[in-house]
């Protein structure tokens, strides 16, 4: 996605943790945020792609070797948003180790890793 629609979904995210009584803090470093003293990145995608006269689905990208790198080291929380026209989804929250480094990831893959919902990811943050 685009540098807008990445920021506009951070916003979003935000948002939803405030309304669920999370206290977020926004870092824009390696990760996006601190989430209740949690670290979390924040991906976004939209659902479906036009790649010339064929749809395909949506693919998070982890562009940044560095970033991508630290954040496997320190295993902070991956959050997982799909767009859809003017809506957001969240996907479910992964644990970045078990993202195994990759540089794309697909919404299917990220579905095959059974990411937490938000209400469980909530409950085991507040731990």
């Amino acid at each position: 996605m685009g540098y807008e629609e990445g920021h506009a979904a951070e916003d979003w995210f935000a948002a939803q943790m405030e309304a669920k009584g999370m206290p977020t803090v926004y870092k824009n470093t390696w990760y996006d945020f601190d989430v209740h003293d949690v670290r979390v990145e924040v991906k976004s995608c939209k659902l479906c792609v036009k790649k010339g006269e064929r749809w395909e689905m949506g693919r998070f990208h982890f562009n940044d070797e560095y970033n991508r790198t630290t954040q496997y080291d320190e295993n902070v929380w991956v959050c997982f948003i799909v767009y859809y026209f003017s809506q957001r989804i969240i996907l479910g929250f992964v644990e970045a180790r078990k993202l195994e480094k990759k540089r794309n990831i697909s919404i299917a893959q990220v579905r095959a890793l059974k990411p937490l919902q938000v209400d469980e990811w909530v409950k085991k943050i507040w731990q």
